[in-house]
C-alpha cells in the first residue's frame, strides 16, 4: 500500500487486492503477529484479515524476518516453488509488508481503522487495536502456552468426538484456530 497526499493508504479502487467491493470497501485493516506467537493465534489473525478482505477491506501484513510461520504449512500448491496452500489463502489479496519495514507498518497502523495483532506486538501509543490471545487478559492463571489439542479440551469438543476411555482425538487441519 502506497500512502496518497493526505497520509492515508492510498486504495485500489473500488476493489481491494481481493478483486472484491463490499461492506467494507474503503476500509483499512494491517495484522502483525510475533514469530513467537502460537500457531492458533497466527492463524486467528489471519483468518480475521481474510474475512476483512473477502468483505472489501484493503489489508496489510507485517511479515515478521525469515517469513511467516504459515508459508511452512501443508498442503503445499504444485509448481516449481514450494508455496503453501494455507498462507496463500489466508494472505490472498492483501498487501505484504517485511519485517525490515517496521516504521512503514506503523504508520498503516496509525491511520488504519483496524489492527489485529497479537499481544507481543507493541504498537504507539495512540493506536487502538484487537489483541488476539489464547485465553485474554482477565484469565491470569491461564497465561501459559496451549496448544489446538489443550482448546479443544477446554471448549468440549474433545468429549463429543472421542472415546471417553480413549485417547484424545484429535480433528485435523486448525478447526479451533477458525
Amino acid at each position: 500500500m502506497l500512502f496518497d497526499g493526505q497520509d492515508r493508504p492510498r486504495t485500489r479502487g473500488p476493489t481491494n487486492g481481493c478483486g472484491v467491493s463490499g461492506p467494507l470497501e474503503g476500509t483499512r485493516v494491517v495484522e502483525a503477529a510475533d514469530t513467537t506467537a502460537p500457531l492458533h493465534i497466527r492463524l486467528a489473525i489471519a483468518m480475521a484479515g481474510k474475512i476483512a478482505c473477502e468483505l472489501g477491506a484493503d489489508v496489510a501484513v507485517l511479515e515478521p524476518n525469515g517469513g511467516d510461520p504459515i508459508r511452512k504449512l501443508p498442503p503445499f500448491l504444485h509448481g516449481p516453488e514450494r508455496r503453501s496452500a494455507v498462507f496463500e489463502f489466508l494472505n490472498g489479496g492483501k498487501s505484504i509488508i517485511p519485517a525490515h519495514c517496521r516504521s512503514e507498518f506503523d504508520e498503516l497502523a496509525a491511520c488504519a481503522d483496524a489492527v489485529l495483532v497479537d499481544e507481543s506486538i507493541r504498537l504507539p501509543d495512540d493506536v487502538t487495536a484487537v489483541v488476539v490471545s489464547t485465553f485474554g487478559p482477565h484469565q491470569p492463571d491461564l497465561q501459559g502456552p496451549a496448544s489446538e489439542l489443550t482448546i479443544m479440551a477446554m471448549s468440549g469438543i474433545l468429549y463429543l468426538i472421542g472415546e471417553q476411555a480413549g485417547e484424545p482425538f484429535r480433528l485435523p487441519g486448525h478447526q479451533p484456530s477458525y
